[in-house]
């Protein structure tokens, strides 16, 4: 039941953005790392693209989350929105490493939460 209104697409993201956009949508956007473009294949995500995602976010009526490496270059980019930093942990086989991420929002992250406590209060 918790999926039951999810949609789960395979479409360019910007494709994608455009079809599901709306006030009562929430996005959350998981790019390549900056500098780790190609990781996925050639020519399906480029440096280019952070700018170009970075002008549909700035349009969105939705509220979005985006989760991306810690570099100057992204938070040039993105820094007309939100941004909180954060640490997490990549694991690979059993060692474990800490590393700084980012969280870019169009919306106060820890405003929402509490709102939505209100809501499952009542």
């Amino acid at each position: 039941m918790r999926l039951a209104r999810t949609n789960i697409e395979n479409l360019p993201y910007f494709a994608c953005m455009a079809k599901y956009d709306g006030a009562d949508t929430f996005m959350y956007l998981d790019p390549p790392y900056f500098d780790c473009e190609g990781d996925y294949g050639a020519g399906i995500f480029s440096k280019e693209d952070f700018v170009r995602l970075r002008d549909i976010m700035s349009g969105l009526k939705a509220k979005f989350m985006m989760s991306i490496n810690d570099v100057p270059q992204i938070r040039e980019i993105f820094g007309c929105f939100r941004i909180e930093e954060v640490t997490t942990t990549y694991s690979v086989g059993d060692t474990q490493k800490a590393v700084p991420e980012l969280l870019i929002t169009n919306y106060d992250p820890v405003e929402k939460v509490a709102s939505w406590a209100d809501y499952l209060d009542e």
